[in-house]
């Protein structure tokens, strides 16, 4: 892009690539403008406030699309999802979960959650957002580093024109016009800090290259009242504004074409990189150290590719304040969008929210509610007809018309000739009414946000989960290019922020981060996992091979509340549902959790021992009853005995005797068969007592 120029002109095309790109997003910016506008209910133009206040009527707003807004954002928060690292080999899933655990910490601790949040309410609101990531020294702790993650503002962002991509994978260049305080101007340009004086009176570090008036660089657009937004004009040079005190520098990001040389190694046997300013030295010592079959030295052989790296222009005025590759180690800009909905021709680089298409139904809203409104306090009030001369006092009469029961004193005969009566109540026009109704019905058709049902708002409907979850799905799905494409943006910034660390971020820093929990200790630079007994090596983190991976997020409360509607449900039709996994749906305390599991693991065990008990009682129940039986049955038998003994001792007939004793051996085979039956149905009983347990 800026191949073979000198400092001067690269500076003059770089402010003219800025003018294009602020003046091809003009477009962009007025609508999105608008569209913050109506969010903060400033929903009235100027025309129609001026017509309202000459006929003394005020300007109601009755806003609904701050109402849709809200509810996106409430459903991203219930749908959030968690980044982490993930080894290339195996081998290095312990290094991978301490780089986790460090990228965690410095994004909690530079409030990337919040900032993330803010950008996709921007997105949400106009179509657009951008989140930046950089780094500083941290002054506190030299040596160590400070993440930051700003979400920008979108009017601050100028991006590429021919860019169509939603990742800007096509995007030559961006720009991001970033207003510092004076502190933090001097803080991150210490060698320009003499400068702010200059750049107070002037606007710019005045020299060579500026052309313009002193007071042309300052923004002297005449904002009003109401005008709500940052953003003035997008052709607009100020460096300096005044009124907040802030110097604007002009921070540039494009990306550079140039040529990587690679070499072979016969040491290693793989194909190196070396920099360019090294070759003529290695075509020198080649010789000296390699030789051929016949002693002579061996020529230096290499190759070269074309790729293309990021860089970053920083200036103010005519003054560059930062010209050079990017600090950071990712091929990428530091500024990642996240876009809604993109123009589908792909003729323009705009973008749009929900909200845009809701506006003309929210001013028909408006319109309508407050004519309605009007209509009914200006129409004619309820009251009496009375001719002249019906009142016996007037003043009394007329005064007591006015009082809750008064008596009121009429002359003879008024009542019965009808010469009072009551004023009919004039029905008012339902048109605007009607109008009002079909503007809330357009609303929720020409956008997924203008449905609350959609985005899981309680319509006081007692439906089944399945029902609201397979609706608020569908949901989901209507508004996908914006959670898809935020999810990605979260994704960008989590890859580069674990970039950051396993390049910049010290030895010292990363085992004071993971210090902080009871489960590692840190010894001569070995980390040692108590929890798990593993362990690793601190340098290692920095040939570490890693890829990127989602899992749903422990946070997401809208997935735990359908599944536990699920599981009641269940356990109402007669399902098994284990107590354990509802506990674990419920959106109370962890401490209160562990109470609840605690209690229903007594209960369970309690139950066990009482089912345990009643199985040892029909025991003891079958074996008492077996008990009885047998000493029947032995009764039985040695009654029998004694008669056989007796009717031979007697010499009573033989055949009588035979008799009695082949009925005695029946009556024995008899006791052994129910004896043998009581022992089984004991052991059945046991295993189905066991079975149950």
């Amino acid at each position: 892009m800026f191949d073979g120029l000198k400092k001067e002109e690269k500076l003059k095309r770089a402010k003219k690539l800025h003018i294009q790109a602020a003046s091809a997003d003009s477009d962009f910016q007025r609508e999105a403008k608008e569209d913050f506008e109506f969010r903060d209910g400033f929903q009235w133009t100027k025309q129609e406030k001026q017509l309202l206040e000459a006929d003394n009527r005020p300007c109601l707003t009755f806003n609904l699309i701050f109402n849709s807004i809200e509810l996106i954002k409430g459903l991203n928060e219930d749908t959030k999802v968690r980044f982490f690292a993930t080894p290339v080999e195996p081998s290095d899933d312990f290094l991978c979960e301490v780089l986790t655990n460090a990228a965690d910490y410095a994004r909690t601790a530079g409030g990337a959650e919040e900032a993330e949040d803010d950008t996709f309410e921007s997105s949400a609101t106009c179509g657009r957002g951008w989140q930046g990531i950089d780094f500083d020294p941290d002054p506190k702790r030299l040596g160590h580093i400070l993440l930051n993650f700003p979400s920008i503002p979108v009017h601050e962002v100028k991006k590429d024109p021919s860019s169509r991509r939603q990742d800007l994978g096509d995007a030559s260049h961006i720009f991001w016009e970033k207003w510092l305080t004076e502190e933090d101007f001097k803080i991150r340009y210490p060698k320009y800090a003499s400068h702010m004086e200059s750049i107070r009176e002037t606007g710019q570090m005045s020299g060579p290259l500026y052309t313009g008036k002193p007071d042309s660089m300052f923004e002297v657009d005449d904002l009003n009242e109401e005008d709500i937004s940052d953003y003035s004009t997008p052709l607009d040079i100020s460096y300096f504004n005044r009124s907040r005190n802030m110097v604007r520098v002009i921070h540039m990001e494009y990306w550079q074409a140039y040529r990587r040389y690679y070499g072979f190694s016969p040491e290693t046997g793989k194909t190196m990189e070396f920099e360019k300013k090294n070759l003529k030295r290695l075509q020198q010592a080649w010789p000296l150290l390699y030789k051929d079959m016949n002693g002579e030295g061996k020529e230096f052989e290499y190759v070269t590719v074309m790729d293309k790296k990021v860089k970053w222009l920083q200036f103010i005025g005519d003054k560059i304040l930062y010209d050079g590759d990017s600090p950071l180690p990712y091929d990428g800009f530091s500024i990642v969008p996240c876009f809604a909905y993109s123009d589908a021709s792909r003729r323009t680089g705009n973008n749009f929210g929900p909200p845009r298409l809701m506006r003309d139904p929210q001013r028909e809203v408006n319109k309508r509610r407050s004519q309605a409104i009007n209509l009914l306090n200006t129409q004619v009030q309820p009251g009496v007809f009375i001719e002249d001369g019906v009142f016996v006092d007037d003043e009394q009469g007329r005064a007591s018309l006015k009082i809750s029961g008064e008596p009121t004193i009429v002359v003879d005969g008024a009542i019965k000739e009808g010469r009072i009566q009551e004023r009919p109540v004039p029905v008012p026009p339902t048109a605007p009414m009607q109008l009002e109704e079909a503007a809330l019905s357009i609303m929720k058709r020409v956008s997924p946000a203008g449905n609350p049902d959609l985005l899981g708002m309680d319509s006081g409907r007692q439906e089944p989960g399945v029902v609201l979850r397979t609706r608020l799905d569908r949901g989901i799905m209507l508004l996908k290019p914006l959670y898809k494409n935020n999810n990605r943006m979260k994704k960008e910034i989590y890859r580069r922020t674990l970039a950051v660390i396993v390049k910049y971020m010290p030895d010292e820093q990363i085992m004071d981060i993971l210090g902080q929990t009871e489960r590692y200790v840190i010894q001569n630079g070995v980390i040692y996992d108590k929890k798990y007994g593993q362990q690793a090596d601190i340098r290692d983190l920095r040939n570490l091979k890693y890829n990127v991976d989602v899992e749903e997020s422990p946070a997401n409360k809208s997935k735990r509340v359908m599944d536990l509607s699920i599981y009641l449900e269940m356990m109402q039709n007669g399902f098994p549902v284990d107590p354990n996994a509802v506990i674990e749906k419920l959106d109370i305390p962890a401490s209160e959790k562990k109470r609840w599991l605690e209690f229903i693991e007594a209960q369970q065990k309690a139950q066990e021992e009482a089912q345990a008990q009643q199985a040892e009682l029909e025991k003891m129940k079958i074996l008492a009853s077996a008990d009885v039986s047998l000493k029947k049955a032995a009764d039985s038998t040695q009654l029998g005995y004694e008669k056989l003994s007796e009717a031979k001792r007697k010499g009573d007939m033989k055949d009588d005797a035979d008799a009695e004793e082949r009925a005695i051996k029946v009556k024995g085979q008899e006791l052994t068969f129910i004896t043998e039956n009581k022992r089984i149905d004991v052991q059945k009983q046991q295993q189905k007592q066991s079975n149950a347990a």
